[in-house]
């Protein structure tokens, strides 16, 4: 009897699994990735590592600044961390499988959108609710990025865009 039950309890996990794996998939199209590789770095393949955390300790690197820890959660693609960060289409597999467990609601509106997956990227699934996320340089390379590509509706930040250029 508990044999079953684990049975079953496994082929609803692999069911939701899947299900968020294939809607994942619609949020973080080619266009979301391009505009959060934007706020990024511009998409710059070239850009290699940069220091951040305690006295610049940690590493994040490649266009879409992953870190080591971040590529190990996604399952450590490619099998080297350099040549994966840096490898386009290895890094949107690490963000891609991340993404798949760390998706959910930052904004408040009851979707996930790409806004919401921009925020995780930016200040992790614990941080992305927070105000500073639409304050920062990121947040305004990758809203009219966002907004152009047209996969959320364009919203006024206007206020938010005076506030980082200092008007």
């Amino acid at each position: 009897m508990e044999n079953s039950f684990l049975k079953v309890l496994l082929i609803i996990c692999f069911i939701c699994f899947s299900s968020a794996a294939e809607n994942i998939s619609e949020i973080l199209n080619d266009e979301c990735l391009r505009c959060i590789c934007m706020g990024t770095s511009f998409c710059n393949t070239t850009f290699k590592c940069t220091s951040y955390g305690d006295e610049g300790s940690k590493p994040a690197c490649g266009p879409f600044q992953i870190t080591e820890p971040y590529w190990e959660e996604a399952g450590k693609p490619g099998g080297d961390f350099i040549s994966c960060v840096t490898s386009m289409n290895c890094s949107k597999t690490a963000m891609t499988t991340n993404m798949a467990v760390s998706a959910r609601d930052c904004d408040g509106d009851d979707k996930v959108t790409c806004s919401d997956i921009a925020r995780i990227h930016m200040a992790g699934a614990k941080g992305c609710h927070e105000p500073w996320v639409t304050l920062h340089l990121f947040w305004e390379i990758f809203e009219d990025c966002n907004t152009e590509a047209g996969t959320e509706p364009p919203q006024d930040f206007a206020e938010t865009r005076a506030l980082l250029r200092g008007n």
